[in-house]
């Protein structure tokens, strides 16, 4: 029987993707809004974000926002910053607003913008 920390080259998970997520289960549990997400909601902040994220930004972009678990991190680590966010799929757009429902600091728009924008061609699979 394999477990879901089984790994084909040697049956034990990485030791350092290991340390990444014990990390990031540690940041997690050490902040109530962080957790709160994680109970209410089955959203696990994206804590391995936290190196890149610094007090002095304004605005952060959120593409392909999914639910919400880099812009937990955004809010945790860099709470000044408001945090425009885009996800066009239903579901996971309804789990991000319930779970930013109360922070004035996070707007989603359930829309998509393809590569076009640039002038690529960009295609939906």
């Amino acid at each position: 029987m394999q477990t879901a920390a089984a790994q084909p080259e040697g049956g034990y998970l990485n030791a350092s993707l290991f340390l990444t997520r014990f990390d990031k289960l540690t940041q997690v549990l050490r902040s109530r809004d962080l957790l709160r997400a994680l109970l209410y909601h089955r959203v696990l902040a994206g804590a391995e974000h936290r190196q890149v994220l610094s007090v002095d930004l304004a605005t952060v972009i959120d593409i392909g926002a999914n639910r919400g678990q880099f812009s937990l991190a955004v809010r945790r680590w860099a709470v000044e910053a408001r945090v425009v966010a885009f996800e066009p799929l239903s579901g996971p757009a309804a789990r991000f607003c319930k779970v930013f429902q109360n922070d004035s600091k996070v707007d989603l728009h359930q829309a998509a913008r393809g590569f076009d924008i640039f002038g690529i061609d960009s295609f939906q699979t």
